[in-house]
């Protein structure tokens, strides 16, 4: 069969091979007289396939934004000149977002006789987007929440520390602790991490024997402010036991953690150290530490307390209920 001729194609046929080729496609093609009223339109947006003969956007479209594309057309129909306009539409399944492209159609005397109007349905463009700029704004609030961490380590390790080599080393073993924690929260996609993970991943480099170590009570989810915080904690108490307490050479104790929920919901962690033979609570350097009694708390709106009792030096931490999950 001979192909046909470009030359013989009729104007309904083409118009045909247009429609045609809408179908599939996010585009709509509409018109509108000079009253702003339907006429006819193709490939309306999917479940909007309604008739708009007649009708003006008002009839269609919420009132807000009916005055806003109306003002459009309007300018359009006035001036001649073509419009784009990107639409927010409050659907019942959710938000959706267009691009409306508005052109003028004039006459045989160049008068505007009417508008021709495509558009194009962006809604999963949009939310992407609006997800990444979320996403960059948390980025950018926990990255400032890290840098004062990391500032507020800096800080109370300077003030704790009486050579740059003591400095040097104590603030690294405290940066490593972070960094640990943050692993167990990266892998959660920032979702926080359990208080387990975060407790057992701190001590691990500490315990010299299995039954120097018991963990127990509950295992909620900790937002990752609360992770990071409590993973400081844990790791200067373990390092401090080590060097000094339960898990020092010259002690041979053990460390017990208990975590329980009270009754107003919120989380209590206890750090029970029971070292063998007589001891006082200045025995012990790490319970004067601003980093647990002071900047741990107060980043989570919690409270913190030492004291000594049944022969246990005792670290006790409470966390309100917006610490987890």
């Amino acid at each position: 069969m001979e192909p046909k001729d470009v030359s013989q194609i009729t104007d309904s046929e083409k118009s045909a091979y247009l429609v045609r080729a809408l179908e599939g496609t996010d585009y709509a093609v509409f018109y509108q007289d000079l009253d702003l009223r339907g006429v006819w339109i193709e490939n309306p947006p999917q479940d909007w396939a309604f008739d708009i003969a007649g009708k003006t956007d008002f009839d269609l479209l919420p009132e807000k934004t009916a005055h806003e594309t109306t003002a459009v057309k309007r300018e359009v129909i006035r001036t001649g000149e073509n419009a784009r306009m990107e639409l927010q539409i409050d659907a019942p399944n959710g938000t959706r977002w267009f691009k409306v492209w508005v052109d003028a159609d004039f006459d045989e005397n160049g008068k505007v006789k009417g508008i021709l109007c495509f558009s194009a349905e962006t809604t999963e463009t949009k939310r992407r987007e609006l997800a990444q700029q979320e996403l960059l704004r948390e980025v950018s609030h926990r990255s400032r929440n890290l840098l004062a961490i990391i500032q507020s380590i800096a800080n109370q390790t300077a003030k704790s520390q009486h050579s740059i080599t003591d400095y040097l080393s104590r603030f690294n073993d405290r940066l490593r602790s972070l960094a640990k924690t943050l692993d167990v929260v990266t892998r959660r996609n920032w979702e926080g991490a359990t208080l387990h993970q975060v407790i057992t991943g701190q001590v691990g480099s500490f315990v010299s024997a299995p039954n120097n170590f018991e963990l127990e009570g509950v295992d909620p989810a900790l937002t990752p402010n609360a992770a990071l915080h409590i993973g400081l904690a844990i790791q200067e108490l373990a390092s401090n036991a080590a060097a000094h307490g339960a898990w020092s050479n010259k002690c041979q104790g053990s460390v017990s953690v208990v975590a329980a929920m009270t009754s107003d919901e919120q989380l209590e962690l206890s750090w029970k150290e029971k070292i063998p033979g007589p001891f006082t609570l200045e025995d012990s350097r790490r319970f004067g530490a601003k980093t647990l009694l002071a900047v741990v708390p107060s980043s989570m709106q919690g409270k913190a307390e030492t004291f000594e009792e049944d022969g246990h030096l005792i670290y006790r931490l409470t966390v309100p209920t917006g610490s987890f999950q």
